[in-house]
Parts: structure tokens; sequence; C-alpha cells
């Protein structure tokens, strides 16, 4: 299915970077973490070059990435204080993607033990 939209569509169609998004998703609940990573890399890009990076689309796939690199362990690269932010001045702070982004970012401080 993503090859005939791909050739339907291109590489950069909004849909199919959300078909790619979705099977990231799919990826990562699987814990096929090593593909839902390339996922990720690939959506953000073609997102942030199509939506630009305060897209609430981008932020969300950017959201998902930061709880992969979670999973690998690499909490230092996963810190998305600065995603974090953008949520907040966009979005009010008791919005779903804002509070999504404060629990991943919360989430990452924990497991690096820093509490500030």
């Amino acid at each position: 299915m993503i090859e005939r939209q791909r050739r339907t569509l291109g590489d950069d169609h909004p849909d199919i970077l959300t078909t790619h998004h979705n099977l990231g998703r799919l990826l990562m609940n699987l814990s096929r973490l090593h593909k839902a990573e390339a996922e990720c890399r690939t959506v953000i890009a073609g997102r942030t070059r199509v939506l630009g990076t305060e897209h609430p689309a981008t932020l969300v796939t950017r959201n998902n990435h930061a709880l992969i690199l979670h999973a690998f362990g690499r909490l230092a690269e996963a810190e998305i204080r600065d995603l974090l932010e953008v949520h907040h001045r966009l979005f009010s702070p008791d919005h779903p993607d804002a509070l999504a982004a404060g629990d991943t970012h919360a989430s990452g401080l924990a497991a690096a033990r820093r509490w500030r």
C-alpha cells in the first residue's frame, strides 16, 4: 500500500507522511524500535520540509521519536525541553499535545534522575 501511495502522491505528500508516521507508531508498539526510529526520522524530515518545524503533526512525530530514544536509553538525545516550550507557546498548557510533550519530557528527566 505504501509503495502505491508513494507512486501516486510522491514522497513528501502529507498523506504519505501520515502513513509513515502511523507505521512508525505501529512499529513502536510492537517494540521494533530500530525500524520505528528510522520511520520517525524520515517523517520528521519530510514534515519539517512540507509543514514546518512547529506544525502540530511535526511536533507529534518529534514526541514519538523522543519516546523511542527513551526506550533506547539515549536520554540526552531524547530531551525535548525545546519541544515542550514550543507546545506551550503554540497551545495552552492543558492542550493534549502539550500534556503529552510534558509527560515525555518528565519521563526523560526521571529516567536520567534529573529533577530540575
